[in-house]
């Protein structure tokens, strides 16, 4: 029988194991369930952080102690030589202003960001370098690339926002920065400051040959208008009459008034082609989501659709969260194909929405088209029209002869020149008395040698690096802890696994355990929290047992280690203070400990009993509370493991059965080693001891897919560790169990 029975472990049932959730609920018809809270994300890096806090704690202090020294021994005593320069927000003027001033707030932060980038910019440092005092320090000579180191180390700032403008430059040798620093302030002012007055005097060049120039421009209009109001025969004031001025008016008027015709006709002929184009390439996909989803919130039929796929997704979401695991599989399966029916009518009558908005779309189209050719055409007409009275108006300004219009505009430009000439004349004086005014940046004081060397950067990257440093097993054993997939807390099984938990019992410390009888309020706290909670568990297990009949329980783990011999104790103990009759088998045989736990002889036990040397009465064994036996496990060897194999424990366990009120098997890890596999198939319920910080999540999840390929339907788990958890699961479960 061994070789049937793990041909059948190698074919899972599906139905039986936890579904995985999805990300989120899917288009195509299906439900999911909902997502992972973001916030719990953190929590498996918080748990990993408190079970290895002192490890972390230790090799922290111990990096700090080792970074903090080298990091402060690195810093070289450094000095910074620095000069203060004073911008000021406008020019000082002797007497007039001639130029924009930079009063303004804003006006004013740009000029001084401007010459701050001037400042450090590489002309500028080029003319530094190429001073002598510059030329002969060890960054010209030792450096690959001056320029680029000097652009690096250059620090100009505005203490406070102020006018005031620092240059600094922080080097190990405090007389070559200030010998560096003064090159730079003096290469500003010779490349860039001083650049400004030179800038005053060839602009005073430029306007006094502008100036010449109109000069002899407006003599020579003069000139010509004395000329032809000469060959007209009339002075300057009576050049037009009222009559010709009127005619010109009219002509002015006419003139306007076609230019606007004629502009409002190009128009419209660009948006009727514009228009006509566009229906001719019209895109039906071009109509957007959110017409389309506005014409769907009016529509009655697609609202009705919408509400029936939302009823259909609480229907689902409500049966998978309230049906017990596999009942509900018939209604889901038929959620989603009403889900899929109603989904894809809706998408149907999406479609005959869209197709409406394309036909409005295409018939305001037509309506714009029909609409611009009607308006060209009466554009036309009025072209035509103001074209015939253009023509009279200009045939009668004519009449008055060219020469007189040319008179009216060479008057005209003899006033804009003689305005243009006397803004030059004015400016030119202004900037004459102007030309030897202060610049607005001008230097303050002048970097001297620092002596005092600047250690405000030890402290801080110090402290920096050994924060760093401290962090840095913190955050890798974090890491490395939750790459192990353990279990922090009941929900971690039930919620991301999808597993049944029956309860949670407190994880008590192992000196604490082996004094629990101790009279002391400490233990007797600690058996009190420890009664409570698998009481309470208990109690959802003896409401099972009466509406199910399950009276034969195995407890096991995924591995070894995980507490599930003394949680097998305690719920035999339970059974017993509600006064039931429990036998305690103990299926570990390789690994037997109750024997010991209850003072008993190891043998005659199960083994024994399997293997047909003992009978089962004799392998019973009592012990000193009321209501208990134990069945020890016996001297374990190969003929026990071939006779488990071939399904001897079934009879065995239909004889309990028949004898006791409840039988309790704490039974072999089942991923070491395949005894409990076989002892499974016989049992009512799988208790899945779960320890706190111990257990990992892909062990449980092999453990029950082995179980599950078993034919084990039953499958319930206890979680070892935190009493609060236990009270508050152990409660909901019997409130559960009681509805």
């Amino acid at each position: 029988m061994l070789p049937e029975a793990n041909d059948r472990a190698m074919t899972v049932q599906s139905d039986h194991l936890p579904e995985p959730y999805d990300s989120g609920w899917a288009g195509g018809g299906t439900l999911s369930a909902p997502s992972e809270d973001p916030l719990e994300k953190i929590a498996p890096y918080l748990h990993g952080l408190r079970r290895h806090s002192a490890l972390a704690l230790g090799l922290g202090l111990l990096l700090v102690a080792i970074v903090a020294p080298l990091v402060w021994l690195s810093q070289e005593d450094t000095y910074t030589a620095t000069a203060y320069l004073r911008v000021a927000p406008h020019e000082e003027r002797i007497a007039f202003d001639v130029t924009t001033r930079r009063g303004v707030q804003n006006e004013f932060e740009l000029y001084r960001n401007t010459q701050q980038q001037l400042l450090t910019t590489p002309f500028v440092l080029m003319a530094a370098l190429r001073d002598p005092a510059a030329a002969g320090t060890s960054v010209v000579r030792d450096e690959e690339d001056p320029i680029k180191w000097l652009a690096e180390n250059v620090r100009v700032r505005f203490p406070g926002d102020s006018e005031i403008m620092s240059v600094s430059i922080t080097w190990e040798k405090p007389a070559e920065a200030a010998a560096l620093v003064r090159a730079v302030v003096q290469a500003y002012r010779d490349e860039v400051v001083d650049v400004e007055g030179r800038q005053k005097r060839e602009r005073r060049s430029e306007l006094d040959r502008v100036y010449a120039s109109k000069e002899t421009e407006v003599r020579a209009k003069r000139n010509d208008l004395k000329e032809l109001a000469k060959r007209l025969g009339t002075g300057q004031e009576d050049a037009l009459n009222l009559k010709q001025q009127n005619a010109l008016e009219v002509y002015s008027t006419f003139r306007h008034e076609q230019m606007r015709v004629q502009f409002e006709l190009l128009r419209a002929n660009g948006e009727l082609q514009a228009h006509r184009a566009r229906l001719e390439g019209f895109d039906p996909n071009s109509v957007s989501e959110l017409e389309l989803a506005l014409m769907a919130d009016q529509d009655p039929i697609a609202k009705q659709l919408a509400q029936q796929l939302a009823w259909i997704q609480s229907d689902y979401l409500y049966s998978q969260s309230q049906a017990r695991p596999g009942a509900a599989a018939p209604y889901l399966e038929r959620y989603n194909r009403d889900y899929a029916l109603a989904n894809q009518q809706l998408q149907a009558q999406q479609e005959r929405l869209r197709e409406q908005l394309v036909m409005h779309s295409q018939l305001k189209i037509k309506e714009k088209i029909d609409e611009l050719q009607t308006q060209i055409a009466v554009l036309k007409v009025q072209e035509e029209a103001i074209g015939e009275d253009l023509r009279e108006a200009r045939e009668e300004a004519e009449r008055y002869g060219v020469q007189s219009i040319d008179v009216e505009m060479m008057r005209s430009e003899i006033e804009h020149l003689e305005r243009v000439l006397a803004e030059l004349a004015s400016e030119r004086e202004l900037l004459r008395v102007e030309v030897n005014s202060d610049a607005s940046v001008v230097v303050l004081e002048q970097a001297e040698v620092p002596e005092t060397a600047d250690r405000s950067m030890r402290i801080p990257l110090t402290l920096l690096a050994s924060l760093f440093a401290f962090c840095i097993p913190l955050v890798g054993l974090a890491f490395w802890d939750v790459r192990a997939k353990r279990i922090n807390t009941p929900d971690d099984v039930s919620k991301r696994m999808g597993l049944t938990v029956v309860g949670a019992v407190p994880k008590i410390p192992p000196r604490v355990i082996k004094r629990l009888g101790s009279p002391t309020r400490r233990h007797q706290r600690w058996r009190m929290q420890l009664t409570e909670s698998v009481d309470g568990i208990m109690a959802r297990l003896l409401r099972k047992a009466d509406l199910e009949d399950s009276r034969v329980l195995l407890v096991t783990s995924p591995v070894s280690g995980e507490a599930k011999t003394t949680l097998a104790t305690q719920l035999a103990m339970s059974l017993v203070r509600n006064g039931h009759r429990t036998v305690l088998v103990d299926f570990d045989m390789r690994r037997p400990s109750l024997n010991n736990v209850f003072g008993v002889e190891n043998e005659p036990g199960v083994s024994e009993v399997i293997r047909g040397d003992a009978a089962l009465d004799e392998a019973i064994a009592d012990t000193s509370t009321e209501l208990l036996s134990l069945i020890p496990a016996g001297r374990w060897d190969r003929q026990a493991m071939a006779a488990l194999a071939r399904g001897a424990a079934s009879g065995l366990i239909d004889r309990l059965r028949e004898q006791f009120d409840f039988v309790l098997i704490d039974s072999a890890p089942v991923l070491p080693v395949a005894d409990t596999r076989f002892v499974s198939q016989h049992v009512d319920v799988v208790l899945l001891s779960v320890l706190r910080d111990i257990s990992r999540m892909p062990k449980i999840q092999a453990a029950c897919e082995i179980l599950a390929a078993f034919g084990v339907k039953n499958v319930e788990t206890i979680v070892t560790g935190g009493y609060e958890q236990a009270y508050a699961k152990s409660a909901e479960c019997f409130a559960e169990s009681e509805g």
